[in-house]
């Protein structure tokens, strides 16, 4: 069972992987720590800093990671609200998905 498990496991983490390489929307998954846990190719790209293991912190300016910590800390106005603003996803089992639409 257990192998069985991890297998679904590396199926769906390169299903996750894939998905984000063929998106050409600045993606970041994040988890309770606002640590980077995933990204696109597009957030690579573009967002200097941002790479696995790093602090959100360390991929947004100032302004933009106080916008999404509010949104995080659900301070702020409903995610993506403005349609230009980021849209936040939270994830059942913590942490979040990020989408950067005003990019």
């Amino acid at each position: 069972e257990v192998a069985e498990l991890r297998s679904r496991e590396d199926d769906l983490e390169t299903l996750v992987d894939t998905l984000l390489d063929l998106a050409d929307t600045v993606v970041l998954v994040i988890d309770d720590d606002r640590r980077i846990t995933g990204l696109s190719r597009a957030a690579a790209a573009r967002l200097d800093g941002a790479a696995v293991g790093k602090p959100l912190s360390s991929a947004v300016s100032a302004d933009e990671f106080d916008r999404l910590a509010a949104l995080l800390d659900g301070d702020g106005p409903p995610p993506g609200a403005a349609g230009d603003g980021p849209v936040l996803h939270r994830l059942p089992h913590g942490g979040a998905v990020l989408v950067l639409v005003d990019r």
